[in-house]
């Protein structure tokens, strides 16, 4: 009997813990009122955020789980969709100046997009795969390639890099920083390209809108 007791006590206090460093995966809901996350917050298959709901620390998507984001708020902290974690936006949703992708994993929508707060930087290894029909504005901003980092364009999908400086680095002979399917189109508007290595456009449609610069360096 005593055991038992030890034992309950045990896990209502790990419970409490729990709760208390706010370890859950959840949807959230800021409809009506402003649903703010001082902490990364955890997500599963299914969940959604809509409306007011600010994350302070940024946000996770369980691997292989699938979110939809419908926020009015920006984001600010790391985002990790550890991989294969996908995203839908249901509007624009706006990074601000602090964050930071920590994983690859994928984005889409239906005409939304992502507006940069911030320079970005995809990490060295990873790749950010881009469904569907949506634009990604950097504001002026640099999107970053660390060495051997893609951005994936998915069958059928239509992205459009806008507004942006692309800065490239190293990465295998056989691949490319900007990788499209066969039956994707990848457009660029208003952007220059800052190339510290060869840029390789490969597979799908590209179309170059406004004022598209490329400067670069040797590295030979």
């Amino acid at each position: 009997m005593l055991k038992r007791s030890i034992m309950f006590c045990c896990g209502a206090l790990l419970g409490v813990a729990l709760l208390t460093i706010g370890v859950r995966a959840e949807s959230i809901d800021g409809t009506t009122g402003v649903a703010f996350q001082q902490y990364n917050h955890v997500f599963r298959d299914g969940d959604q955020a809509q409306g007011f709901v600010y994350f302070a620390d940024g946000f996770t998507v369980l691997p292989g789980a699938a979110i939809t984001m419908d926020c009015v708020t920006s984001v600010s902290g790391a985002i990790d969709l550890r991989g294969t974690g996908a995203v839908h936006l249901a509007r624009d949703l706006a990074l601000d100046s602090h964050v930071t992708i920590s994983d690859g994993g994928y984005f889409s929508s239906a005409g939304k997009g992502l507006t940069l707060g911030g320079n970005l930087r995809i990490p060295s290894g990873k790749v950010v795969h881009c469904a569907g029909d949506m634009v990604i504005d950097g504001g002026g901003r640099t999107l970053t390639f660390e060495p051997h980092a893609q951005l994936m364009v998915d069958a059928n999908a239509t992205v459009t890099l806008r507004n942006m400086i692309i800065s490239t680095d190293r990465i295998a002979v056989s691949k490319t920083q900007l990788d499209c399917s066969g039956s994707s189109k990848l457009c660029f508007d208003n952007v220059i390209f800052s190339l510290g290595y060869d840029l390789d456009l490969k597979g799908g449609q590209h179309f170059f809108h406004h004022d598209v610069v490329v400067t670069g360096r040797s590295l030979y």
